[in-house]
């Protein structure tokens, strides 16, 4: 028993190492680099919540292609240290790419063994590629994406073996903010649902049940998504844009109940899902 918690106590240290690694190989880089111009972009659009009314709802159009979590979480540290600044928004990116690390030991060290989750991460703080992009601010680094896919990962792997609400919960959470710092991250919708309408590591008599009840499961999924694309459409009902690039013009002209409108719109079918979960959590 001795033995054992050693062993599980020398694993954190080594992790604790290769975060500190990963922090003293990428941390003295952050200020060596210019701005480069998608870094310009995305400050801007951060930059823009806080200044003007209803900034936090509306945003700004520039760059309307892109999705906002990056830029909005920079928004957030930008009001929080009363400082505009670009050092922040990488250091942002670091801290993302603490949790990635932290995702990838995690889901080793459940789902394959010790040394495996060590190398993984050792392999992962000194990757060159990776410390080149993690330290790039908000989307263009595309480290949220690869934090959130990582956690993402681990969700879904825990779901499959333990089918409970606080799974549930945080598989749908993960993968929404993964589609909302990267438009791309769409395409995990299908790849998580093939996943999961898989069997996992569960009970004979859970998985016989998964197997009895596999439309059941289709079409709920079914619903979801198309719970999805009615947000989605209803958006640009409010909006009535002529073309793609003239959405966020449009939606700048909407009054802000409608905006909170849109979103409750967003919002409650989701809740409505967690509150049925909630009660039955089987």
């Amino acid at each position: 028993m001795h033995v054992q918690s050693s062993q599980r106590s020398l694993i954190y240290v080594l992790l604790i190492g290769a975060v500190i690694g990963y922090l003293a190989l990428v941390l003295p880089t952050i200020s060596i680099h210019g701005i480069s111009y998608d870094e310009h972009v995305d400050l801007t659009v951060a930059a823009s919540y806080g200044s003007q009314p209803l900034g936090w709802l509306r945003g700004s159009d520039v760059d309307s292609a892109n999705v906002r979590l990056p830029m909005y979480l920079s928004g957030i540290a930008f009001e929080a240290l009363g400082s505009f600044s670009i050092t922040w928004s990488r250091l942002l990116s670091c801290v993302l790419g603490v949790l990635t690390l932290i995702a990838v030991f995690l889901y080793c060290i459940r789902y394959l063994d010790q040394t495996k989750a060590v190398i993984a991460c050792i392999i992962l703080a000194t990757s060159p590629y990776f410390l080149a992009f993690s330290k790039v601010a908000m989307t263009e680094g595309d480290i949220f994406i690869t934090c959130l896919t990582a956690w993402l990962l681990l969700c879904v792997a825990s779901l499959q073996r333990e089918s409970n609400i606080r799974w549930i919960t945080a598989t749908g959470l993960v993968l929404g903010l993964a589609m909302s710092s990267k438009a791309s991250a769409a395409a995990l919708v299908p790849a998580t649902i093939l996943l999961l309408l898989l069997p996992g590591k569960q009970s004979p008599a859970a998985v016989k049940s998964a197997i009895a009840l596999p439309w059941q499961r289709v079409a709920l999924y079914l619903l979801m998504m198309l719970v999805v694309v009615a947000v989605v459409f209803a958006g640009l009902w409010y909006t009535y844009p002529s073309d793609s690039g003239s959405l966020s013009e449009t939606y700048s002209r909407i009054p802000g109940r409608r905006i909170v409108r849109h979103y409750l719109l967003a919002f409650i079918p989701f809740l409505s899902v967690l509150v049925v979960a909630f009660f039955d959590r089987n």
